[in-house]
């Protein structure tokens, strides 16, 4: 039978059981298993989040590119236990894309 992949994901809800599908089901070249070596740490400050939409995150950490000039990135934000905070999901989007400069 196929793996459903969409239903697979809505049940993914820590960071390590994200790296665990992402090796072994789609075979993405990571050779640990440690969170630490997989990851960047981030801070609301350094990327610019105003003090009110900082305090609703307990920590963002982002995986380790995979290959050289990797172009896109995949982010874990964990948000306090409440209701999802769309300005602060908005303000960390913001700071984490690339913009491409008008030619």
């Amino acid at each position: 039978m196929a793996l459903n992949h969409r239903e697979v994901l809505k049940e993914i809800k820590t960071f390590p059981s994200l790296i665990k599908y992402l090796r072994d089901e789609l075979d993405w070249p990571i050779q640990t298993n440690d969170f630490e070596d997989l990851t960047f740490d981030y801070t609301a400050e350094e990327l610019g989040i105003d003090i009110q939409n900082a305090a609703k995150i307990q920590e963002i950490k982002r995986l380790r590119p995979l290959s050289t000039n990797q172009p896109w990135g995949i982010f874990f934000v964990k948000f306090e236990p409440k209701r999802l905070p769309v300005v602060a999901l908005r303000r960390i989007l913001n700071r984490v894309v690339l913009k491409k400069r008008a030619s």
